[in-house]
C-alpha cells in the first residue's frame, strides 16, 4: 500500500513563535519595547526597529527564547496525533537557518512529544534553500503558511494547503483556517487521489520559482 506522505511546516502552522519572539525582544530592549506587531507581512525586519538584525536575534542569539520557549498553537499537538494513521506518513518539514535554531527546534519537537507521532523530520537551511521544500522526495501534500513555498511545491507535483495566517492573505489556492478544516481537506484529497511516485509537472515554472536557470526532468 502506498502511504499518503504529508509534510507539515512547524513555524506558523504548529508553533507560535511570533509571541515568544515579541516577549524576548521586549525583555532584551526594555527601553524601547514593541507592542505585539500586526504580522501581516512575512518579513520580520519590517516589524522591529532593529531591521534585519532581527534575524540574528531569532535564529542565533535568542533562538532558545524565541523557538524552544514558543507555545504550540492551540490544538496543534492534538491535530498531529489525530493526523497519524496507518495509511499516512507524517513528515515535519521546517527551515531553520542556523545550528542554534536547529537545536532549539529539535528540543521543542521532543518536548512537545511529536517524536512519537511523526515518521521523519527534515530540517533545511535558510536563504534560497528555504524554497527547496519543493524538491523533498515523495511528498504528496505540504501544509505551510509561506506563500513562496506553496507556490513552488505546486509546480513539483505536491498538493499545497495553506494554513491561514495574516501574512498569506494573497494565496489563492486551497487554504484552511483551523486544524479541523485541515483534517477534512486531507481526508478529501486522500479519497480522491491514488498516490504513487510523483514527477515534476512543470520544470520551467519550478525552475523560475526556485531561482534556478534550469531544472532537469527527474522523478522526485
Amino acid at each position: 500500500m502506498n502511504k499518503l506522505k504529508i509534510a507539515v511546516d512547524i513555524d506558523g502552522v504548529l508553533r507560535d513563535f511570533t509571541h515568544s519572539l515579541n516577549k524576548a525582544y521586549n525583555e532584551a530592549h526594555p527601553g524601547a519595547p514593541v507592542m505585539y506587531p500586526d504580522h501581516k507581512d512575512f518579513g520580520l525586519h519590517k516589524l522591529y526597529p532593529i531591521g534585519k538584525d532581527i534575524y540574528d536575534f531569532v535564529w542565533k542569539t535568542h533562538a532558545w527564547d524565541c523557538l524552544f520557549d514558543a507555545d504550540p498553537f492551540e490544538g496543534a499537538i492534538e491535530f498531529m496525533q489525530e493526523l497519524k494513521t496507518e495509511s499516512r506518513e507524517i513528515i515535519l518539514l521546517t527551515a531553520q537557518p542556523t545550528p542554534e535554531a536547529k537545536m532549539a527546534t529539535m528540543d521543542w519537537i521532543y518536548d512537545q512529544g511529536l517524536l512519537e507521532v511523526v515518521d521523519d523530520i527534515v530540517i533545511i537551511s535558510g536563504g534560497k534553500d528555504n524554497l527547496n521544500k519543493a524538491l523533498i522526495p515523495s511528498v504528496n501534500i505540504l501544509v505551510d503558511d509561506y506563500i513562496k513555498n506553496l507556490e513552488c511545491v505546486q509546480w513539483s507535483g505536491i498538493f499545497p494547503i495553506c494554513f491561514t495566517r495574516p501574512w498569506n492573505s494573497k494565496w489563492t489556492g486551497t487554504r484552511v483556517a483551523n486544524y479541523e478544516e485541515l483534517l477534512i481537506a486531507i481526508e478529501k484529497i486522500e479519497k480522491k487521489t491514488a498516490f504513487t511516485k510523483r514527477s515534476i509537472v512543470d520544470t520551467e515554472r519550478l525552475s523560475e520559482c526556485l531561482g534556478m536557470k534550469e531544472l532537469q526532468e527527474k522523478e522526485i
